[in-house]
Order: structure tokens, then sequence, then C-alpha cells
């Protein structure tokens, strides 16, 4: 039996040491735990006890069997040992700053969800999301391509092809490119098609959408001694499958798409 204050350095030697006291002062800046974890399967961390409906532990630990994720967890009843059994385990609120992530909270305003960052958020590589919302205004789900507009919807945003698509094809000022060999359309093209050194191929776009619209001319009055051939690239041209030959001079064309019935001649 020791009677007294202890002073100096104090060695213990043998396992299974166990020091209770109140207060715990370390003037060592480093706690070193798990001093004969060599295989690396021992959970490494802090735990505590509270009641809540019984005893439960909560803690900070490194879980070995997890790729050593730390876990701040609570809520487990049974005393952890080398390891944490986490099943059963609840997940704790965690806040670095403004930074906090709240375990499988939904989100419904910029101040709730699961991580909520005050001052605006830096990222480098893609976001991906069901769907985003601002703190007024629609919930989009979606960015189209689509540049009929047709299928407007608050929940969809259109891409800057598929706006400026929809305004050269709406208003009176469209744009009109000159083509004298093979070339692939796409969508919303307005074509000046000169056949004076011959025949050539204007080939249509493979998925286009309901709507599109194409428009062909024949620039220099030549379609007449050298057709113009329009490949329907795997979509009904005039209800066929064939290539479309225009072959009268001067002529002006729109082709527009449906999706029942495949481009037709407007």
């Amino acid at each position: 039996m020791l009677l007294g204050p202890i002073t100096g350095t104090i060695t213990l030697g043998g396992g299974g040491n166990t020091v209770s006291t109140s207060t715990l002062t370390v003037d060592n800046p480093m706690v070193f735990l798990g001093a004969n974890n060599a295989a690396d399967v021992l959970d490494l961390g802090f735990v505590g006890t509270y009641t809540s409906s019984g005893t439960k532990y909560s803690g900070l630990v490194r879980d070995a069997s997890d790729s050593g994720v730390y876990k701040l967890f609570n809520g487990i009843s049974s005393l952890p040992s080398n390891t944490v059994n986490f099943t059963g385990a609840s997940y704790s609120t965690l806040q670095v700053g403004t930074l906090k992530a709240v375990d499988t909270t939904a989100s419904s305003s910029k101040t709730t969800g699961a991580l909520i960052v005050s001052g605006g958020a830096g990222i480098a590589g893609a976001v991906y999301a069901t769907s985003f919302t601002a703190n007024t205004g629609a919930t989009i789900t979606a960015f189209t391509t689509d540049q009929t507009f047709v299928g407007a919807a608050n929940t969809a945003v259109p891409t800057a092809w598929a706006v400026k698509t929809y305004v050269d094809n709406n208003s009176g000022t469209v744009a009109w490119t000159i083509k004298t060999a093979n070339y692939t359309a796409v969508a919303g093209d307005n074509l000046f098609c000169d056949t004076t050194s011959g025949s050539f191929t204007i080939t249509l776009p493979a998925s286009p959408s309901n709507n599109q619209t194409i428009k062909i001319a024949d620039a220099n009055g030549t379609f007449n001694t050298r057709p113009l051939i329009v490949n329907h690239n795997g979509n009904r041209l005039q209800g066929s499958v064939q290539p479309l030959y225009l072959d009268v001079i001067n002529a002006s064309v729109t082709l527009t798409y449906n999706t029942t019935y495949g481009w037709r001649i407007i």
C-alpha cells in the first residue's frame, strides 16, 4: 500500500494495467494508441459513456475493418474492447467551423441537409445530383439539349447550344452556311448547297429530337444537272429509308423530324 503523493517517474510493467482517475493531465503533446497493433486489426480512438435508455457509448474511432475510416458515432450498447461493434450505431453531427455534416438529414433549404456549407463551395470536379434547388424558385432536375422548347418545363435548363439553335430557328436573322462537299448536318442548320463542282451528300443527324429542323437550298441553280443527295442516316426520310435526291433547279426544302414519321419535307 502506498500512502501520500507520488513524485517522479513511474514505470508500470505487465499487461492489463488500469488507471482510474477523476482528472487526467498529460504533459506529452502526443497520445499514442495501439502500440501492439502490428497487423492493423485494432480500432484506434476515444470512447466515452453516457446514459440514454441504459448505458450507451460514443466516440471517435478509426475502424480497422472498414479501410481505416474514422467514425464519429453514438448509441452503441456494448462496451468496446479492441474493436468497436458498429452494429446499431448512429453517426453524430460533425461541425468544423461553418462546415456541418448531419447524417441522413434530408435537405429542404440552404440551412438543412447532410452537408451545409455557409460560405459557398469551390469544387474542382464534377457535381452529380438528383436535383438542384435554389434558395427560391423551381427545382432543377435536368439539363436539356432540346432546341425546340416544345417540352419546356420549369424543371429543365437548356444548354447554350439549345438556346442559340432555338433563337436562330425562330428569329428573322437566321445564318446560312455554304456547303460544297459532303457534310453531316446538325439540328438547326441552314445550308446553301453549291453543286457546281459536282454532286455531294448532306447526311442528316443520326439521333434527332422531335421537331428538329434543317433547311437546304440550291445555292447556284445547279441541282438539276448535279443533284444534291440527302442521306437519311438510319431514320425514315419522306417515309423511306432511301436517299433523297434534290434535282430541281433552285430547289429549297425544310426538313422537320417527327419521332413517329421521321424526316418530312415541309
